[in-house]
């Protein structure tokens, strides 16, 4: 072992008693030559000797700083308290930093909203203010590029939707091609009979 690194001593503690005892926990002691205290308790621990010692029969951390006394790890799965904790908690409503079906629906129904008021789509930042103002957004945080980026991805879906002879078979494609069509009239090429 290098100089200057702590000696490990290895030390589990069994039972032998029926299944509803603890389990055993398999404790790792770093400790330096100095610590002689802590590696008599571990070597009898070790050795089976039962140890008045209390820090063998908690699988908690006794001490951060393994200068000063031995870090208990354990490797219970059950989870105890921590499970106990965490489903006390209250959940948190989700984060959604991408654009939701939603979201893209709401976008397309203000833009056809306005192509049929004043006959022209508005500029992204006056898109965003509106949706803002009716607070139907799921996105966290939009910003007028990110409304300007969303804006033109659909109308690429709308375009090679138009090149693939129209909308998917899902819902959310033919919804999203519908909507298009009324933003995006121009984009339709004309039936001609002859």
């Amino acid at each position: 072992m290098a100089p200057g690194w702590p000696n490990p001593i290895f030390a589990t503690s069994s039972s032998s008693s029926s299944a509803n005892s603890s389990p055993a926990y398999s404790i790792i002691v770093l400790s330096d030559d100095e610590d002689d205290d802590h590696n008599q308790a571990a070597s009898s621990q070790k050795r089976g000797k039962a140890s008045s010692s209390s820090f063998f029969s908690s699988p908690s951390v006794l001490s951060a700083d393994s200068n000063h006394g031995p870090v208990v790890l354990s490797d219970d799965d059950d989870g105890g308290d921590d499970t106990l904790a965490a489903s006390n908690r209250k959940r948190r409503a989700p984060i959604y930093r991408s654009w939701q079906f939603s979201d893209e629906v709401n976008i397309l129904t203000e833009l056809a909203a306005e192509r049929r008021t004043y006959g022209e789509l508005p500029t992204p930042s006056e898109l965003l203010e509106a949706l803002l103002d009716k607070n139907v957004l799921k996105r966290e945080n939009p910003k007028a590029e990110d409304v300007s980026k969303k804006m033109y991805n659909l109308k690429n879906r709308f375009k090679r939707a138009i090149a693939a002879g129209g909308p998917g078979n899902t819902h959310r494609d033919t919804t999203l091609y519908d909507l298009s069509v009324q933003v995006w009239p121009d984009l339709l090429q004309p039936v001609t009979l002859n």
